[in-house]
């Protein structure tokens, strides 16, 4: 399905767009400012009834994304990932925030090795083709992947996959460099 925010960019930066064309984005992120009091009281008029949980704040996501009144949906990472995993992005127009979708991503792959020191993530558009490139810094190596498709997100994933093998063997070769000395050590 086409998003709605690639039809109207392309329009936009063709020239050739109309009032209709402006860019309609929606912010929700209740992990980043006041706790759980920011998913919402659950009387506007009265707060002392409680607030609404993540589970309900997420649910609200989903249903403005079922609208398709948007064309862009900021969310938290953790709430990008369950929300992602029901597979509504794809049934709809409404394109999910990149930064969030590659923090979800690269968080998979980085639970893998506690030794990761920095990540750099690259994203370029050169006309139809679209380059995922990422840099991390582990203690004792550098790994860079890329991955190029038509589609950033299917770039992201390509990227991510590639470095989660290669991320995987520089943690099998960093554990046999470590039990190797200690068992020559025993065998002595």
């Amino acid at each position: 399905m086409a998003k709605s925010l690639d039809t109207k960019l392309k329009k936009i930066t063709s020239g050739k767009y109309t009032p209709k064309d402006f860019i309609v984005a929606d912010a929700k992120d209740p992990e980043m400012s006041g706790g759980a009091s920011s998913t919402g009281p659950r009387d506007l008029a009265d707060e002392s009834k409680g607030f609404h949980s993540v589970e309900h704040f997420r649910q609200t996501v989903v249903d403005m994304v079922k609208k398709g009144n948007i064309d862009i949906m900021l969310v938290a990472a953790s709430s990008l990932e369950m929300i992602a995993k029901t597979g509504i992005f794809k049934k709809s127009n409404v394109t999910p925030a990149i930064r969030a979708y590659v923090v979800a991503k690269l968080d998979r792959v980085t639970r893998h090795f506690d030794h990761v020191i920095d990540v750099n993530v690259v994203l370029s558009v050169d006309k139809l083709d679209q380059k995922a490139e990422v840099n991390v810094h582990l203690s004792g190596k550098d790994i860079h992947v890329q991955c190029h498709d038509a589609d950033m997100y299917a770039a992201i994933d390509g990227l991510v996959d590639k470095l989660d093998r290669q991320i995987i063997k520089h943690k099998e070769k960093h554990q046999e460099s470590r039990s190797g000395p200690s068992a020559k050590r025993l065998a002595d």
